[in-house]
């Protein structure tokens, strides 16, 4: 009802109305990452926080590295996903398990901006080269795939890891399409989700 009613005035975005509605130990931690030094550093302080267009970020994160994409198929939705991630949080996670998982959030920004620095999750095409504005769609999957890594072996590995990130920017398209348009598509996350964990993987290994 109350998002039905929101035509007037100035309407609310997705997540202002997420975050009327789910008051919970959720909203504080999303509103303490947004915040955080890692989190503004890794964005370079790009994203708008008034109509929480970084609390939105952070929590596609939180929900992604929690549920991945077996369970956003069930939805194929962002925002039911979005909804649903926000009860569960509130719902059957402890104060323990929601402080464990952003400390793992902030420990895998600061290892993406270890390995890409101000091309953080952005897209670009050659190293030292024009950066785009912060991709929502590459957070998610950056801060996913890294959680399993640890730090110092990242940034090892940081220059293989841009190598095979520009390789899919400039030769995958279906790569580059998972990021660009309807990337609330279960095929479209999938796809980036699997890609930068190949990444990550190809260039690890090597």
């Amino acid at each position: 009802i109350f998002s039905r009613v929101n035509t007037g005035g100035m309407q609310l975005t997705p997540q202002e109305i997420r975050h009327a509605l789910q008051q919970g130990p959720i909203t504080k931690l999303l509103r303490t990452l947004a915040s955080s030094e890692e989190f503004l550093t890794c964005t370079s302080g790009a994203l708008e926080s008034l109509r929480m267009t970084d609390r939105e970020m952070v929590l596609r994160a939180l929900s992604f590295m929690t549920y991945g994409h077996e369970e956003y198929k069930k939805f194929d939705d962002l925002n039911a996903f979005l909804v649903d991630s926000m009860e569960q949080f509130n719902s059957n996670f402890s104060d323990a398990q929601l402080a464990s998982l952003g400390v793992d959030f902030i420990r895998s920004v600061s290892s993406v901006f270890t390995i890409f620095g101000r091309y953080s999750f952005r897209k670009y095409y050659e190293e030292g080269g024009r950066r785009s504005p912060v991709n929502k769609a590459l957070f998610e999957a950056w801060v996913s795939a890294v959680r399993s890594y640890p730090t110092d072996v990242l940034s090892t590995k940081s220059a293989a890891i841009r190598k095979q990130f520009l390789l899919a920017m400039n030769h995958d398209q279906e790569f580059i399409k998972s990021i660009t348009t309807s990337t609330g598509q279960s095929n479209a996350v999938k796809t980036r989700l699997t890609k930068v964990a190949e990444i990550l993987k190809v260039a690890c290994d090597d």
